[in-house]
């Protein structure tokens, strides 16, 4: 299974009360981390995530509008986090980038 269709499942499963938003979050940082990888660009990513909301339309149903809005906030919010953190793997000086030791 690809990471999208991953991560659609995890955001529908979230939105049943099957999942917790912690694994919507873990399953964005899959995706996210996954795509930037790749060399997708930081909108493309953010696209990608809303068009899978935007499928969501029945899952979504039983939420409040402005709870639905909430949580695609806090979703597009941490998959931008995700894609701009620094890499771990990548960290070559020990975690002191930007510091003089």
């Amino acid at each position: 299974m690809d990471k999208l269709t991953e991560l659609r499942e995890t955001i529908a499963n979230h939105l049943a009360g099957v999942a917790s938003e912690c694994d919507a979050f873990a399953a964005i940082r899959t995706f996210t981390m996954c795509e930037r990888s790749r060399g997708e660009r930081a909108e493309r990513v953010v696209i990608a995530l809303k068009r899978t909301w935007e499928s969501l339309q029945d899952e979504r149903k039983s939420w409040p509008r402005d709870e639905q809005l909430q949580l695609l906030d806090r979703l597009v919010t941490r998959c931008i986090d995700d894609y701009y953190a620094p890499d771990p793997a990548s960290d070559q000086d020990g975690g002191s980038r930007g510091f003089v030791r």
